[in-house]
């Protein structure tokens, strides 16, 4: 069984999942609504949940900040959900995964969805982050990787 806490963040997490395939023009509040609603069907959270979601993916849409890394119209290239083999065997689960232009070519960024305000201060959370920095960076030789943090308070916070 799950906590509410982890199905928030499943809904959380589904409902960008699928509204960050479309440009920033149709994030609309209908949408959100919507894509929320859909996501907490799916998962089974408890009606009062979807209150609490559709504030958080808002707020995480709506930020300033993090617009160039969320809207696929600002990328040469981004998925979500991005499964990955390291070289250790091990499957890993990228969140958000975009190829952006850089000042030398294009740059991997590696994103992750972190519903707490500071993730960057748990060990476990930095670990992870760079073990799919690892794995992208072995996939794309030569082209810079880097990873940050997206926060349920709309924070843009870099490894």
């Amino acid at each position: 069984p799950q906590s509410a806490a982890q199905v928030l963040g499943q809904v959380v997490h589904r409902a960008l999942e699928w509204l960050t395939t479309q440009p920033a023009s149709q994030w609309q509040p209908e949408a959100i609504g919507r894509a929320v609603r859909a996501a907490s069907l799916e998962l089974g959270a408890a009606a009062g949940a979807q209150q609490e979601a559709s504030e958080l993916v808002t707020r995480i849409l709506k930020a300033p900040a993090l617009t160039p890394w969320l809207d696929p119209t600002q990328s040469l290239w981004q998925a979500n959900e991005v499964a990955l083999v390291n070289g250790a065997g091990q499957t890993l689960r990228i969140d958000r995964l975009v190829a952006r232009a850089g000042p030398n070519g294009r740059e991997w960024w590696v994103l992750d969805y972190k519903l707490q305000h500071r993730p960057e201060g748990l060990a476990s959370y930095r670990a992870q982050l760079q073990a799919y920095v690892d794995a992208v960076q072995a996939l794309q030789p030569g082209e810079p990787v880097a990873a940050a943090f997206i926060t349920g308070a709309g924070e843009w916070v870099p490894l």
